[in-house]
C-alpha cells in the first residue's frame, strides 16, 4: 500500500525521519539517482539528500525535496512556514527559469489547499490545463486505419486481402483515414491520467480526473516507451496542447536522473538545484540588462590549454559589450549555498580559485558571485562582501551578492540586479 503522507525534506540538510521497512527499501533503491556522494541514510533514519530538488513517488514512498531557504529552521519561523516558503520558492524558480511550462504560477491559496505537496500540484496543473483546452476544443486528427471489413472504405489492400480472406468474397482488407479523438496525443493524456489516478489523494484532483476520463472514454490506453513522446508532432491544430503535453512528459522524462523514466509505478521530477538557480539568475540578468547594450553568454565553454583542448572551464555568465563580444566586462557564477558561516562572509576557497581561473582565462578584473538570500540576514547592504585581490600588476575585484528569492515581484528583482551589475561594471 502506498504511503499516505508526502515526506518533505530539504536539500543539503540532514533530517530525522521515521521510515517503515518498505519505505526504507524503496529509498535505498534511489541511491543511484542522487549518487553515493549526495545520498546518506543512517541506521537511525537520519537522511541527507544533496544536489536535487523535486519529488519521487514510488509504490511505497512519496518524498519531496525542497530548496533550503531558512538558515536554521528551529530559530527562524515554524516548520509549517518553512514548507510554505520553500514550496512557493521552488514553483517560482521552476516557472521563471522555464523548467515548468505553465503560463501562471499557482496561487498561494491553491498550494495551501494541496498542503504544499508538489506532486499533487503538478497533477492539478496538468488536469486543469487539459480540461480548459478540451472543453473549448476537442483534439481530433486524421489517423491511418487498416481493417478487415465487409464493405469497401478507402482503398483495398489487395495482397493482404488475399492472404487474410482467401475464398471469402464478402471481406476486404482496406486502408483509410479516420478523423478521430483516438490519436497519439490523447492516448498519452489518458495513459498519464490512469496512472496519476493511483497517485493522487486530493479530492479536488480526483474530481477533475474523473471528468477528464469521461471526455477520453473512447481513447485507447498505450504502453509508454522512450519513443512515444518523440512521435508526437505539433501543428496549428494541436499547438495549444503543447504545455499540457510537456507536463505529461515531465512524469516520464528520461533526463537526468531519469532512472525510472517510463515506469508506470514511479513518478520522478528532479532538477539539480544549482542548475535551477543558475538559470534563474541568468534570466534576471538577461531581462535586467537587455536595454543597456550588455550581452550575456551563458555557460560558455573554453579550454585553458586551447592547443591541446585541456582543462575545460565553463563560467555561468560572461558579460560583454554589445559592440564587442570579446570585451569581457564581468565574469559571474551562481552558487546555491550559504556564504555566511560563523558570522564570516567569504567564498569557499575552491570557489575563489575557480573565479581567479576565470579572471585569467577571460581577462576580466571584475568577478561576481551570486548567492541566495537565506532567511537570517537582515542587512540591506548592496554587497555581502568585496575582496580586492592583487595578482601581479592586476587588481581583481571579487563581489559577493545575495539574490532575494522570496521577492515575488520579479520585474522589481530584475531591475535591482541589473542596476547593481551596471554599477560594478562602471565602477
Amino acid at each position: 500500500m502506498m504511503s499516505k503522507v508526502m515526506i518533505t525534506l530539504y536539500e543539503d540538510r540532514t533530517q530525522q525521519c521515521a521510515f517503515t521497512s518498505e519505505e526504507r527499501n524503496d529509498l535505498m533503491s534511489l541511491e543511484s539517482i542522487w549518487g553515493k556522494q549526495n545520498f546518506t541514510l543512517h541506521a537511525d533514519d537520519r537522511l541527507l539528500l544533496k544536489h536535487y530538488v523535486g519529488f519521487i513517488s514510488t509504490p511505497k514512498l512519496q518524498l519531496q525535496v525542497l530548496p533550503k531557504i531558512f538558515h536554521d529552521s528551529s530559530a527562524y519561523g515554524t516548520p509549517d512556514q518553512e514548507v510554505e516558503f520553500s514550496a512557493q520558492l521552488l514553483m517560482r524558480l521552476l516557472h521563471y527559469s522555464g523548467f515548468l511550462s505553465v503560463r501562471e504560477l499557482p496561487s498561494p491559496q491553491l498550494m495551501q489547499r494541496l498542503d504544499y505537496d508538489i506532486l499533487e500540484l503538478f497533477i492539478h496543473l496538468f488536469l486543469e490545463q487539459f480540461l480548459k483546452l478540451y472543453e473549448r476544443h476537442v483534439h481530433r486528427s486524421y489517423e491511418d486505419k487498416e481493417e478487415n471489413l465487409q464493405f469497401i472504405k478507402g482503398k483495398i489492400l489487395f495482397q493482404p486481402s488475399l492472404r487474410q480472406n482467401y475464398g471469402l468474397r464478402h471481406a476486404h482488407m482496406v486502408a483509410y483515414q479516420e478523423f478521430t479523438e483516438d490519436n497519439l496525443l490523447n492516448q498519452i493524456f489518458k495513459s498519464v491520467m490512469l496512472i496519476i489516478g493511483q497517485k493522487t489523494k486530493s479530492p479536488d484532483n480526483k474530481k477533475k480526473l474523473a471528468r477528464a476520463l469521461i471526455y477520453l472514454e473512447d481513447v485507447s490506453r498505450i504502453k509508454f516507451t522512450s519513443e512515444v513522446f518523440n512521435r508526437v508532432k505539433f501543428n496549428r491544430m494541436n499547438e495549444g496542447y503543447r504545455p499540457v503535453f510537456n507536463l505529461a512528459k515531465l512524469f516520464y522524462s528520461n533526463a537526468l536522473p531519469g532512472l525510472y523514466g517510463g515506469d508506470d509505478q514511479v513518478f520522478t521530477f528532479l532538477v539539480p538545484l544549482n542548475r535551477l538557480f543558475e538559470t534563474f539568475v541568468y534570466r534576471l540578468l538577461d531581462n535586467g540588462l537587455s536595454k543597456h547594450l550588455i550581452d550575456i553568454q551563458y555557460q560558455k565553454q573554453a579550454y585553458l590549454d586551447q592547443e591541446h583542448k585541456q582543462f575545460l572551464v565553463k563560467p555561468d555568465f560572461l558579460l560583454s559589450s554589445a559592440a564587442n563580444s570579446n570585451d569581457i566586462l564581468l565574469v559571474g557564477d551562481a552558487k546555491y549555498k550559504n556564504p555566511i558561516y560563523n558570522n564570516q562572509v567569504k567564498p569557499a576557497e575552491a570557489d575563489l580559485y575557480q573565479m581567479l581561473v576565470y579572471s585569467m582565462k577571460f581577462n576580466s578584473n571584475e568577478l561576481l558571485l551570486f548567492y541566495p538570500k537565506f532567511i537570517r540576514n537582515e542587512s540591506d547592504a548592496e554587497y555581502l562582501n568585496q575582496f580586492k585581490i592583487h595578482a601581479g600588476e592586476r587588481l581583481i575585484n571579487l563581489y559577493m551578492v545575495e539574490i532575494d528569492l522570496l521577492e515575488t515581484d520579479l520585474i522589481k528583482l530584475e531591475q535591482k540586479v541589473g542596476k547593481l551589475v551596471r554599477r560594478i561594471i562602471n565602477s
